[in-house]
């Protein structure tokens, strides 16, 4: 039987040293292959060939291409000093590049259903050197994170080295929040008059949870997520904040569905908060 190979380097999507290849027999004992995966970030063959440029076929050769660079030593951690962040100067620009992008513009407008005027509230870009959707947050004017991603269904977001993902597209002073798994849904909750807030996929770092100590928190993570939202609603009570679990499939969404695809789907505000209502009055039954 042939050995099974294994290496690791710098992910493309997320920064993290944490790109998994794996060369092997394949599970029904048949020809050699290689499996890509990023254990931080979740990306694999489409995301990479996306993001290098490599071709699908030289990626599932082994030894993997030069192009991924050096292989990370075993046990390795994600050193050196944090990325510069752009200045606010270089953020309005591509926000203003969005505009004329074509079809980074039609993604978001047509595909995903986001006004222009939420996309320029929140300054949403586009940064045609990388080829990426920026989604910046603010301190006043100072930038304190861009993370970006692909104008492709099924893109991850990248976040900055060495920066937390911010609360986005930014945290309301007053009133419940809606906590969603990712930045699309975060502006599309805002476009359905929702206080909604992503602080970076369904499973947050945990140094996030305080901030929403005191608040009012109803997790909305997408259909066939409830276990981590059950697991996130419990982090923020631990916090201190006052959360319940609210389920996207009681609307009659598929697997996989979120907040954009229900309102794509022509879900409304009402019935979202029908959702919410629904979970508050299950209360404690959504503790894990």
């Amino acid at each position: 039987m042939s050995q099974v190979q294994h290496m690791k380097f710098g992910c493309p999507c997320c920064g993290h040293n944490a790109l998994s290849l794996t060369h092997g027999p394949h599970r029904d004992g048949g020809e050699l292959t290689v499996k890509i995966n990023c254990l931080h970030c979740g990306a694999g063959l489409d995301a990479v060939h996306a993001e290098t440029g490599i071709p699908k076929s030289r990626l599932l050769k082994w030894p993997p291409p030069d192009e991924l660079g050096a292989p990370v030593e075993a046990g390795s951690r994600r050193d050196g000093p944090p990325a510069e962040l752009p200045s606010t100067g270089t953020v309005s620009g591509w926000a203003s590049a969005l505009a004329s992008s074509g079809d980074p513009y039609d993604y978001l407008t047509e595909r995903r259903h986001l006004s222009w005027d939420v996309l320029k509230k929140y300054g949403v870009g586009w940064d045609r050197d990388r080829g990426d959707l920026t989604f910046p947050t603010f301190d006043g004017h100072k930038v304190t994170s861009v993370v970006r991603r692909k104008p492709v269904d099924g893109a991850k977001m990248r976040a900055p080295l060495g920066h937390e993902r911010q609360p986005y597209p930014d945290l309301p002073a007053q009133g419940a929040l809606c906590l969603v798994a990712g930045e699309i849904d975060a502006l599309t909750g805002r476009q359905m008059g929702l206080r909604s807030v992503t602080i970076g996929g369904c499973n947050p770092r945990k140094s996030a949870y305080p901030l929403f100590a005191g608040r009012t928190v109803y997790v909305l993570f997408d259909v066939g997520e409830e276990e981590m939202a059950k697991r996130s609603a419990e982090s923020l009570r631990d916090a201190g904040a006052t959360a319940y679990v609210a389920r996207l499939r009681d609307v009659g969404l598929p697997h996989k569905a979120d907040l954009n695809d229900a309102y794509r789907g022509g879900i409304t505000r009402e019935q979202i908060e029908r959702l919410l209502r629904a979970a508050r009055e299950r209360g404690g039954a959504e503790h894990v």
